[in-house]
């Protein structure tokens, strides 16, 4: 796949692989001595953030980005490394992870990430130029060989972008997946595939084919803390897709979810927002003027907001002031509602009818929302 990133070599030592799955990175790079690059997953979904953590020894050039930024929750994920002569990368793994190389560009107002390559057991010679536009990564360790040949398998699925900026557009996810599942059949300790299953998610969101793909994965595999991890989150995610009931969530010792908070209106509308989410403050407006529309028609509106701190609680309620918002708004105080329903971005949007069934999902795209609630009003005059 086609992106903007640094220029980069990797070449293994295969007499230095280590038990225990240690690995360690010599860094050298032409960008100016204290320049900080990120060393972290190359793309992470909301709630998938501990899949890729990552030991690494830190030291007075590389830290823990959880260290650095206030509020910043996932510990051993990103990293920081401020250039130096001499750059030494060590750490351990569980299994191969796959992360990148990148900083922040500034002209560009956007992050220039490296191409993803896997860290695997062993040592490497890693160089960064100074060349952007290109993304050239010779890795000589198996699992990395093994990924060079397997993205070849369904590359006829994706359409090249012409931007600098821009990803591949993936043309058929279910053929995709297909093509993947009959790979795992002959390769169940791959966990290239597993990962590449994790980034189809994470790019074009749930479909039960994921599902049937893990099945096939070995037990090896299977035992692994990204494997249960993810199986977690799918399955959560399985249990609100559409023609799902929605479960019955406890919010607080007062206050629940279930069958009966739908009963009552012929559509409900779930919105789940969150204060750090400028998307989800931007349309809300589109959103009251929604309600004001459909309000009459039978049509509920419900926003749950993620926030537990009660400066950021106060700060919701202040955007939902100002906006005019009179609907019940609840907080998800334990993430009760963000771990059942698998929420993986902000805002969410479900749409559950009045038999409690969910005839909708999407991700801050009200358009389709309201295309839906058309759709359903229409055919349940």
């Amino acid at each position: 796949m086609t992106r903007t990133s640094m220029l980069f070599c990797i070449v293994a030592f295969p007499k230095f692989l280590f038990s225990q799955q240690k690995f360690k990175i010599e860094l050298s790079t032409k960008l100016a001595k204290n320049t900080d690059i990120i060393f972290s997953a190359q793309r992470m979904r909301t709630g998938l953030e501990n899949l890729y953590k990552v030991q690494i020894n830190a030291n007075d050039y590389i830290k823990d980005l959880s260290k650095i930024v206030k509020d910043y929750p996932f510990e051993k994920v990103v990293y920081q490394i401020k250039i130096q002569d001499t750059n030494l990368i060590e750490g351990e793994i569980e299994c191969p992870v796959p992360y990148s190389f990148g900083y922040y560009d500034k002209e560009a107002g956007m992050p220039i990430l490296s191409k993803k390559f896997f860290l695997e057991a062993g040592s490497y010679k890693v160089e960064l130029t100074e060349n952007i536009k290109s993304s050239i990564i010779n890795i000589d360790g198996a699992t990395n060989k093994e990924y060079v040949s397997f993205i070849k398998l369904f590359s006829h699925l994706y359409t090249q972008s012409n931007g600098d900026f821009e990803f591949d557009s993936l043309t058929n996810l279910v053929e995709k997946e297909k093509i993947i599942g009959e790979y795992i059949k002959k390769q169940p300790q791959s966990y290239v595939a597993l990962w590449e299953i994790i980034d189809d998610y994470s790019n074009y969101d749930f479909n039960l084919i994921y599902l049937e793909n893990l099945k096939l994965f070995s037990s090896n595999v299977k035992a692994s803390n990204v494997y249960k991890e993810f199986e977690k989150k799918l399955l959560a995610n399985s249990v609100s897709i559409k023609g799902q009931v929605f479960p019955e969530i406890k919010l607080n010792k007062n206050e629940s979810l279930s069958i009966n908070d739908f009963n009552k209106s012929k559509l409900t509308l779930i919105d789940y927002w969150a204060t750090t989410c400028a998307p989800c403050i931007a349309s809300m407006p589109e959103l009251v003027s929604m309600y004001n529309e459909y309000k009459s028609k039978g049509v509920k509106f419900i926003t749950i907001t993620d926030e537990q701190e009660l400066k950021r609680i106060k700060l919701a309620n202040e955007i939902l002031k100002r906006n005019k918002v009179i609907w019940k708004n609840y907080f998800d105080l334990n993430r009760n509602i963000f771990n059942a329903l698998n929420i993986n971005g902000y805002p969410t949007q479900l749409l559950v009818n009045d038999k409690g069934v969910i005839i909708g999902r999407n991700n801050g795209k009200l358009k389709d929302i309201k295309a839906i609630l058309d759709n359903y009003l229409q055919s349940h005059k």
